[in-house]
């Protein structure tokens, strides 16, 4: 009769993983509409093999992006073997509306595996860079200068966005020589007609001062100022024309 013995030696399986998330290029911060690439970094740093490895990424935005995967270390065999890197790109387009929300970019990659089914979870994060600015130029563009009798003074006043973010409740005033407040009509939005003023957009208003005899009876130089501030740059910006 055979007499059986055994020695049992039992398997310590200690899956384990890391996930680890990069931008690779575009701005950082971000100042205008762009591309920013990223890079994502998964690696078995556990003692047995991996298998069905699903690695998901979270754009800015909101929406799930493409990854593509670009390196297997070890074999290409979507097994991710002991030590093995799998190395995935992806990217995000930039827009306008992203730099006038002014919030940080956050880009969330995760990853589980048949065998650590706990989703681990890497970001990157870009910080948007706000620079709103504009300029206010007013022109005589019609009339007498100098001032020699009664008549009509016709000014252009064009404001230009110079920053990098769109500038919303434009509010631009003229004070007239006599001292009242003008009325000015916009001619133009030279991008979008939406009372936005986008960057790089110009809005173009004209006015008009009708001299009198006792402007000129005064001899007093005719002076029209022009103000503009908006929502993102509240402190007012001024420029004036002059006229003897």
């Amino acid at each position: 009769m055979v007499k059986t013995d055994t020695a049992a030696t039992p398997v310590g399986q200690a899956p384990s993983l890391t996930i680890t998330k990069t931008q690779v290029g575009g701005q950082n911060p971000v100042t205008t509409p762009g591309t920013i690439n990223y890079e994502v970094v998964v690696v078995n740093t556990g003692n047995q093999s991996l298998t069905n490895v699903a690695v998901s990424d979270t754009l800015p935005n909101g929406t799930i992006g493409t990854l593509v995967k670009t390196n297997e270390s070890i074999t290409n065999n979507n097994i991710l073997e002991v030590g093995e890197t799998f190395t995935y790109t992806i990217s995000y387009a930039v827009t306008q509306a992203d730099i006038d929300a002014g919030n940080t970019l956050v880009n969330i990659a995760t990853v589980k595996t048949t065998e650590t089914p706990i989703v681990k979870t890497d970001t990157a994060a870009t910080p948007v860079s706000q620079a709103p600015s504009l300029t206010i130029t007013k022109t005589q563009v019609g009339g007498q200068n100098p001032v020699t009798t009664p008549g009509t003074i016709n000014y252009e006043v064009v404001v230009v966005n110079t920053g990098n973010q769109s500038l919303t409740n434009v509010a631009v005033s003229d004070t007239l020589p006599n001292g009242t407040i003008g009325t000015l009509v916009k001619t133009n939005e030279s991008i979008t007609n939406n009372n936005i003023l986008e960057v790089g957009e110009t809005f173009t208003y004209t006015i008009s001062y009708a001299v009198t005899q006792a402007d000129i009876d005064a001899g007093n130089t005719l002076v029209n100022i022009a103000t503009v501030k908006t929502t993102e740059t509240p402190i007012v910006k001024t420029i004036q024309r002059q006229h003897q």
